[in-house]
C-alpha cells in the first residue's frame, strides 16, 4: 500500500506541475509562451513517464526481496535500466495477451447475448469477464514476479 502511495503522489505532483505549465501557455496571450511553457510540460511528462516505467517492476521486487520500499524502488529502476528491452518486450506480450483474451471475452459474450437474454445474459456475462479479468490479473502478476526473481538471481 506503502509503495503504491509513494508512487501516485509523485504522479499526481507532476501531472500538477505538467498542468500548471499548460494553464500558463492557456492564459498567456504571446505564443512564445506558450511554446515554451508547453514543449517543457511534455518534457516533463516524458521523464515522468520513463521513471513510472523503471518503477514498473517495484511491486515484485518488494515481494521477492522483501526490502523496504525505497530499497524496491532502487532496485526495480536498476534492474529494468539492465533489462530494459526484456522488461519492454515481456510488458508488451502481456499487454497483447491481455487484449486478446478481452477481444476474446467480447465476442462470445457477443455470441451469448443472441442465445441468451435478459437478466440471465448478465450474470452469465459478468462471471465470465470478471473470471478472464482474475485470470489474467493472475497470470501477468505472477510472470513479472517470476521473470525479476529468476534474473534478479542471475545477475
Amino acid at each position: 500500500f506503502s509503495l503504491g502511495m509513494v508512487i501516485l503522489l509523485g504522479i499526481a505532483l507532476v501531472v500538477l506541475i505538467v498542468g500548471v505549465l499548460f494553464s500558463i501557455g492557456a492564459i498567456a496571450k504571446n505564443v512564445i509562451i506558450t511554446i515554451i511553457t508547453g514543449a517543457i510540460g511534455i518534457i516533463l511528462a516524458l521523464v515522468a513517464l520513463y521513471y513510472i516505467f523503471l518503477l514498473f517492476l517495484s511491486p515484485y521486487v518488494l515481494v521477492v526481496n522483501d526490502s523496504s520500499i525505497l530499497k524496491a524502488m532502487k532496485n526495480s529502476i536498476s534492474f529494468v535500466k539492465k533489462n530494459m528491452w526484456k522488461v519492454s518486450g515481456l510488458s508488451t506480450l502481456l499487454i497483447l495477451i491481455g487484449l486478446g483474451m478481452g477481444f476474446i471475452v467480447g465476442v462470445a459474450n457477443g455470441i451469448l447475448s443472441l442465445l441468451i437474454k435478459g437478466t440471465a445474459f448478465q450474470v452469465v456475462t459478468s462471471v465470465i469477464t470478471g473470471a478472464v479479468s482474475a485470470y489474467i490479473t493472475i497470470v501477468i502478476s505472477a510472470a513479472l514476479m517470476l521473470y525479476y526473481s529468476v534474473n534478479a538471481r542471475q545477475s
